[in-house]
């Protein structure tokens, strides 16, 4: 289950311009979170994907505020470090979401996989490393549960 999807072009576009509106609004917010570039992008992608394996509706509203949840009871980060992705979560940010899903996203192919997933009480025990912007819990793709656990869970879920 872990394998690739490529992303098609009509999406990669209908993604490409809701980023480039989510990043007017935080541009005019000052987020200062934005430390990589195209986060909007490559966390809409990472949408997207989660969306599709789940058979759910992603948000496509143009807002820059979640809450917390990308879909009922999961916050999906996305990461383009495709071939070596980690889970990162800065240590005095709040655990939100009780299930944390990681995507991974290859820019340049057009195409993104799901890495795994980690509960709140996972990340609470994930190691802290410094990379510049505060410490922050790690987790390397063979901590995180497998997303091939997940994805089952989800469709039995949903016919219940």
């Amino acid at each position: 289950m872990n394998r690739a999807y490529r992303v098609s072009d009509a999406t990669w576009a209908r993604l490409r311009q809701l980023a480039d509106g989510r990043d007017a609004l935080s541009a005019a917010a000052r987020n200062t979170r934005a430390w990589a570039p195209d986060f909007n992008f490559l966390g809409l992608i990472g949408e997207a994907l989660y969306g599709h394996i789940a058979r759910l509706p992603m948000n496509e509203t143009l807002t820059i505020r979640d809450g917390g949840f990308d879909f009922p009871g999961v916050d999906v980060k996305a990461t383009p470090h495709f071939e070596e992705p980690r889970l990162l979560r800065l240590a005095t940010d709040p655990l939100v979401a009780p299930i944390y899903f990681l995507v991974a996203i290859d820019v340049d192919e057009r195409r993104a996989r799901p890495v795994g997933y980690a509960t709140r009480a996972i990340i609470e025990r994930a190691p802290l490393v410094e990379y510049g912007h505060g410490p922050t819990r790690t987790l390397l793709e063979s901590q995180l549960v497998t997303a091939d656990c997940l994805i089952p869970r989800i469709y039995r879920a949903q016919r219940q």
